[in-house]
């Protein structure tokens, strides 16, 4: 698929840290300004132990009349991981349950008691 920007912009991004206490963390966005001083008022006592928050010129770009531009991807925790799993699991025997002979009731209580396992 080729996407085509309408339009590039310059923006101002402002990055903090996860961890404001000594900065052991990862940066990730809190602002995208399209004004360098908004983003500098923004960043302000926003960094670690009060600092001021880094600000990163960079660009955004115009798609189908949504701007895009800096994210800060999450990675899934080892209980968010798990969790997709079991729900994968779960609604891949329901599917099997459902193209069974099996009953509409009987189906319910397995599923009950699966969600019941899975919390």
């Amino acid at each position: 698929m080729d996407i085509k920007a309408k339009e590039e912009k310059t923006v101002y991004v402002v990055y903090t840290n996860t961890d404001l206490t000594e900065g052991r963390g990862h940066e990730y966005p809190i602002a995208v300004c399209e004004m360098k001083s908004t983003a500098r008022r923004l960043a302000h006592k926003k960094g670690v132990q009060g600092t001021d928050a880094t600000v990163n010129e960079s660009k955004s770009y115009l798609i189908r009349a949504r701007w895009y531009g800096p994210v800060s991807m999450i990675k899934p925790s080892k209980e968010d991981v798990r969790a997709s799993f079991l729900q994968n699991e779960r609604d891949s025997l329901i599917e099997r349950l459902n193209n069974s002979n099996m009953d509409k009731g009987d189906i319910d209580v397995l599923t009950n008691a699966m969600q019941r396992v899975i919390k």
